[in-house]
């Protein structure tokens, strides 16, 4: 069972979020 909302997978928008968060922490350690 997925649990969609608005019709996009929660799963989808969540990997998105993890992969935005990655990158985020990436360029923090390249800056810092």
């Amino acid at each position: 069972m997925w649990s969609t909302v608005s019709g996009v997978p929660v799963e989808r928008v969540r990997f998105h979020i993890v992969v935005a968060l990655d990158r985020v922490n990436l360029v923090r350690g390249l800056t810092t």
